[in-house]
């Protein structure tokens, strides 16, 4: 039997809006495992906010960023956008 960590990983976020807070969590704890993994991630792939994820596993240091998004209050802008 091989050893695990001499393969090659692959991780697809599946999409839904509700469960980005998630999705991000996730991405957070490959990314601390990333030196212990060997850097072995070959790849990345999402849709919708799985996708958001998949970015932040994919660029290193991008989830202290994300992080730092969710924290802020969410704001509604009900103006139009400027032509």
């Amino acid at each position: 039997m091989s050893d695990p960590l001499t393969l090659d990983l692959n991780f697809t976020f599946q999409g839904g809006g509700a469960k980005l807070g998630s999705l991000i969590a996730t991405a957070d704890a490959v990314h601390g495992l990333r030196r212990p993994l060997g850097d072995r991630i070959e790849s990345v792939a999402g849709s919708s906010a799985g996708a958001i994820a998949a970015a932040i596993l994919a660029k290193p240091g991008a989830e202290l960023s994300a992080r730092e998004l969710l924290r802020r209050p969410l704001r509604r802008n009900d103006q139009p956008a400027a032509p």
